[in-house]
């Protein structure tokens, strides 16, 4: 069986472009309009999500049988790695200024976060205890498959389990959800907007006991750069404080 891949759209015009794999093994391919499989479809939209397999001919690896992936409306793609960091830098700051006077918390940027852009996000000034900031815009809306309500559940990346339990067992997480879509397909949300609190190790422990469902991204199986799966929570068990 052919090894099907997914990636994203980086440039198509007059008939050929490339796509971005996000795999070190195959990394960027050619894609050509006479291999997209999309019955009166001959051209793609960079930031596109797409599956192909590949050939290799003599100037590279060429993407084939190539199809669209359809996904949710949002500002940068989901496998967009660089994009959502570089969007994660200005939502700290905005998040500081705004919100932060809000909640009764002394947060501020993390003073390392200035030589070094992967530390953690905050500091709390006030109890020394190092913080970390995670937005979400757009909800899991089939997150009903895994019994939970799409309006209340926001994901948390294994990945940042693996590292903050490596680096930052005692961090303090702060959720700021405002939905920006609220529809997709025939699923529903009703606005969100607000800031939850919990303590790292209590999303540790729900992990660890097995009391959170773990989703795998379908179109980050092949993917290097970004989180293959993540932990599902409902933000009615954290601590709200807006």
């Amino acid at each position: 069986m052919t090894q099907r891949y997914r990636g994203i759209v980086e440039f198509f015009n007059n008939g050929w472009g490339f796509i971005n794999s996000q795999n070190k093994d195959i990394e960027r391919v050619f894609v050509f309009w006479t291999d997209i499989k999309m019955e009166g479809f001959k051209s793609l939209q960079p930031n596109q999500t797409v599956e192909f397999s590949i050939k290799r001919n003599e100037k590279g690896l060429q993407a084939t049988n190539v199809t669209l992936i359809e996904r949710n409306i949002v500002k940068h793609h989901t496998e967009d790695k660089f994009a959502w960091c570089k969007e994660g830098e200005r939502l700290e700051e905005a998040f500081v200024k705004n919100i932060v006077p809000k909640i009764n918390r002394k947060l501020k940027i993390h003073p390392d976060k200035k030589n070094d852009p992967t530390t953690i996000d905050l500091y709390n000034i006030e109890t020394k205890q190092k913080a970390d900031l995670k937005t979400q815009n757009t909800p899991f809306f089939t997150s009903s498959r895994y019994g939970y309500d799409p309006k209340y559940t926001v994901t948390f990346n294994r990945k940042d389990y693996e590292r903050y339990k490596k680096l930052y067992p005692e961090v303090i997480i702060y959720w700021y959800v405002n939905w920006q879509q609220l529809i997709w397909k025939t699923i529903k949300v009703t606005p969100l907007e607000g800031v939850w609190e919990i303590p790292f190790s209590i999303m540790a422990r729900y992990i660890e006991n097995n009391k959170v469902p773990l989703h795998t991204y379908l179109n980050r199986i092949n993917d290097d750069i970004n989180a293959k799966d993540s932990y599902l929570f409902d933000l009615r068990t954290f601590n709200r404080l807006m």
